[in-house]
């Protein structure tokens, strides 16, 4: 039985994609990088973001591209947009007497307080909100989703992982699912296809969106 839901934020919860392909083409043309391949960067898009530079702009300055994109997210105060259903789907969780988590590698924290206030995703939604800033290793490593089932042992009574269900576009975070024990659905307004999720074969449940998700959680 399902006690706790886990649920990601960039590309489940809100749409940063859009938004930040945009961001990343204008400063790769004010740096004079070399482009990367933007399906690439869209498939890989939620990664923990020095990663995710280090990977498609190898050698870029990570703390100068920051600057940039900090610079550029002041101009855009509706840019990230919660995906159709997402508060609504968080509050008939709760309703149903599911303890609640945000498990992202947003941050630092008052930025990810932005990000929250523009989708209209106040932190009360949440019973626990972790990020890298917690002292943990960011998604998709392991330790990060067990300090989050730690944490919600406080809210709900999680006999064992697969008491708890994470909800993620993103394939790593299905293997993190899959190897801490979790139930995993996969929604498919990410990074992720279908066909991306099917490799997992019946260990995944895959649904269109984030307001599909209340229907298939028993």
């Amino acid at each position: 039985m399902t006690r706790a839901v886990i649920l990601d934020f960039d590309g489940t919860l809100i749409d940063s994609l859009t938004q930040g392909i945009t961001l990343m083409k204008r400063i790769v043309a004010t740096l004079g990088c070399r482009e990367p391949d933007w399906e690439h960067v869209r498939r890989r898009w939620g990664t923990y973001f020095r990663n995710l530079l280090a990977e498609v702009l190898p050698g870029v300055d990570v703390e100068v591209f920051h600057e940039h994109w900090r610079a550029l997210e002041k101009e855009c105060t509706h840019g990230y947009p919660a995906y159709p259903g997402a508060r609504a789907t968080v509050e008939i969780l709760r309703a149903r007497g599911l303890a609640t988590a945000l498990h992202t590698n947003r941050g630092p924290a008052e930025r990810l307080d932005d990000r929250l206030r523009e989708a209209n995703l106040p932190r009360t939604l949440f019973d626990v909100i972790h990020t890298p800033g917690d002292g943990t290793p960011p998604k998709p490593h392991p330790d990060s989703l067990r300090a989050v089932l730690q944490k919600l042992a406080r809210h709900a009574d999680l006999r064992d992982p697969q008491s708890a269900c994470v909800v993620s576009d993103h394939t790593d975070d299905a293997r993190m699912a899959l190897e801490v024990g979790c139930r995993f659905v996969g929604v498919l307004t990410g990074a992720a296809s279908r066909a991306d999720f099917e490799r997992f074969g019946m260990r995944v449940t895959i649904v269109k969106s984030i307001a599909d998700v209340p229907p298939i959680l028993d």
